[in-house]
């Protein structure tokens, strides 16, 4: 038997053919030589992104150079403070980045304030900032401060007292004045200083500026002056830690003429007829911390004129002839508990005359918190507030708990 022969099928060659077109087609499109196909380029970084302020330009540079791309924006900075530099692909036709974008990259950096070292003793003392000698070395403490002033010319700063040690003034003062930043003080610094001291400036600290205290601070007057005290202001005090203390005799541990809020650390005094706050005329807001005498016959807070506002905290003395609060002139005090807060006032006064808040004029309004003489009931007589409404302080009670309550 002769074997038949398949068909001829036109068809079947037909496909064949339009199947290897096609994928000579495809092939074609990926050709690398097609101009289509762009160079992925690597992301740099920055070689440092963090700075200290020396008064000297801080300049960026990249972890890598490339011809595909240059480098702008924040480039080359002086002051303190947050920055951007920007990367862009010279040619986004025929550069991107390794994960297919094109788009400039933002680069973050920063120059940070910078932190003045004070070491010395006597009317010998030197400034340096990381290591480098700011000024001139061996100065009297006034000069050294003049000089950080120079050069951190308005940026804000830190300064610290000495490095492990109390820095001992020795009855100077450091000074801080117009012009000035930012000023956050850290370490521990001494000072007998008395009155008129170092151009007329009292205290160990004496503010016209700005001025943080922060919680690793420590400062305190030994002297016996009725003038002096660890601070003088006349400018902005935010005590947010440490302690600010006077162990001196008949002095304050801040007189204020201006600002202070404290909203954390402790402010004290441990001596005989001593106050913790003198507030001669201006706002001392309390928010938090401790302000405290326990020393006899002293007070934790004093107003003459100004206002003293307290939201927390706890202001306190542990003497039986000692008053916690004492209004006196025009001055206002209004006394509240913030939602959060626990606001505390107490003492263990027995004068029935005196109390834990005593008002010789001006205004006591309470909203809130707790005034109590922990006297009370075991000494009958004494009491949490006393007014002397005669010569016009008055006494406003909206809220809190007064133990014993105003009037009994």
């Amino acid at each position: 038997m002769i074997p038949l022969k398949k068909p001829f099928s036109v068809f079947r060659y037909a496909t064949c053919s339009l199947l290897l077109v096609l994928a000579i087609t495809v092939t074609a499109c990926k050709d690398p030589n097609s101009g289509n196909v762009k160079t992925q380029i690597a992301k740099p970084a920055l070689e440092q992104s963090q700075f200290t302020h020396t008064g000297e330009p801080h300049t960026v540079t990249l972890t890598a150079a490339n011809a595909a791309y240059t480098l702008g924006g924040d480039v080359t900075e002086t002051a303190v403070g947050n920055y951007t530099a920007t990367v862009t692909l010279t040619d986004t036709a025929a550069y991107e980045w390794t994960d297919g974008t094109t788009t400039p990259l933002n680069l973050s950096w920063s120059i940070d304030q910078p932190t003045y070292v004070i070491t010395g003793s006597g009317t010998t003392f030197t400034a340096t900032l990381d290591g480098k000698t700011i000024g001139t070395a061996g100065q009297p403490i006034h000069e050294v401060i003049e000089a950080i002033k120079t050069h951190a010319d308005g940026n804000d700063i830190t300064i610290q007292f000495g490095n492990d040690s109390i820095l001992d003034l020795s009855g100077a003062t450091a000074a801080f004045y117009d012009e000035w930043g930012l000023i956050t003080l850290t370490g521990s610094v001494t000072s007998s200083a008395d009155d008129l001291t170092e151009g007329n400036y009292f205290g160990t600290v004496y503010v016209w500026r700005d001025i943080t205290i922060n919680s690793a601070a420590t400062i305190v007057d030994t002297t016996a002056s009725t003038n002096g005290g660890a601070i003088y202001n006349e400018g902005t005090i935010n005590i947010i830690g440490g302690t600010v203390e006077t162990t001196g005799r008949y002095c304050a541990a801040i007189y204020n003429f201006d600002t202070i809020t404290i909203s954390g650390g402790t402010v004290r005094t441990t001596e005989t007829n001593n106050i913790a706050v003198f507030n001669e005329s201006g706002q001392v807001t309390i928010t938090g911390g401790i302000v405290e005498a326990t020393g006899t016959a002293s007070n934790a807070v004093y107003t003459y004129d100004g206002t003293i506002t307290i939201t927390g905290g706890t202001v306190s003395v542990t003497v039986a002839d000692s008053i916690a609060i004492v209004g006196d002139g025009d001055g206002d005090i209004i006394i509240s508990q913030a939602q959060g807060a626990t606001t505390l006032i107490t003492s263990a006064n027995t004068n029935p005359d005196e109390g834990t808040i005593r008002i010789w004029s001006g205004s006591l309004t309470v909203n809130g918190g707790t005034v109590q003489n922990t006297a009370y009931p075991g000494s009958p007589d004494a009491k949490a507030i006393t007014a002397d409404t005669g010569a016009g302080a008055t006494v406003t009670i909206n809220g809190g708990t007064i133990i014993p309550a105003y009037g009994e």
